[in-house]
């Protein structure tokens, strides 16, 4: 087994790998043709690793998780080159946080989040504080495209509410509707969100299953919660599934 202190050298053998592949055919070379989708196409990619490597954890598979790792660390890498980044670029600015990301900065961190937990993210979702403090994660995925630090396939957008397809669909027609509020989940989003926030997400479904003209054949929406629920991203969405037969609420136990 390797050492994980050579970790570094594998990561920059792999960058000089990465590099070479410019100017390949992206016919046959992966690395090549992820290159030549450009920086927004690259970073899309990271994303998507990102989400598959969260979920794989969230499902307490590490065997899973590793594999997932090693996809995004790869994918990262060609981020890297497309960026004009450097492992050296990297390894430097983590040396100069090494003993200063200590608990007083952390709680200071803490502190500064907890002040702006329910901004909304983008837009004018209100994102009132209730009843408790919820354990909202402003750097999940669906906070990061509503930044636009990620992209997305954009369905549909309004004061209130951002739509997109999944990245994973699990039916030809798979779409996400989330606030522009920072909200946990449902029970966050119906106790603590404005009145104006419910209706804009109950109306953007509807719209958008008539503009996806799924309405006379029927479609399916969908809102996990929690552990049981099989939430995965921690902050509040629906999916619109439709395309084909959809088959019982839930798996049937023999």
């Amino acid at each position: 087994m390797t050492d994980s202190a050579d970790g570094g050298s594998i990561l920059d053998r792999l960058f000089a790998v990465v590099e070479s592949r410019r100017g390949a055919d992206p016919g046959v070379s992966h690395t090549a043709s992820l290159l030549v989708q450009g920086t927004e196409g690259v970073a899309r990619k990271v994303g998507e690793e990102a989400v598959e490597t969260m979920i794989a954890a969230l499902k307490g598979k590490p065997p899973d998780v590793v594999k997932e790792s090693a996809d995004l660390l790869y994918h990262l890498l060609v981020l890297w080159a497309a960026t004009g980044v450097t492992p050296a670029d990297v390894w430097a600015e983590l040396e100069a946080r090494e003993g200063t990301s200590g608990l007083a900065e952390k709680k200071a961190r803490g502190e500064t989040q907890n002040r702006s937990r329910r901004a909304p993210l983008t837009g004018t979702g209100t994102g009132k504080a209730g009843r408790g403090e919820m354990a909202y994660d402003p750097d999940n995925i669906f906070a990061k495209i509503l930044r636009g630090e990620l992209s997305c396939k954009k369905v549909y957008e309004d004061e209130h509410v951002l739509a997109f397809h999944d990245i994973h669909p699990q039916a030809p027609v798979h779409v996400l509707v989330i606030p522009k509020g920072e909200y946990e989940g449902v029970d966050d989003f119906s106790g603590n969100a404005s009145d104006q926030e419910i209706a804009a997400l109950l109306r953007a479904v509807g719209r958008i299953a008539r503009e996806l003209g799924v309405v006379d054949a029927g479609y399916r929406i969908l809102a996990n919660h929690g552990r049981d629920g099989g939430q995965e991203v921690p902050h509040f969405h629906v999916h619109i599934f439709a395309g084909r037969p959809l088959g019982p609420m839930l798996a049937r136990r023999g």
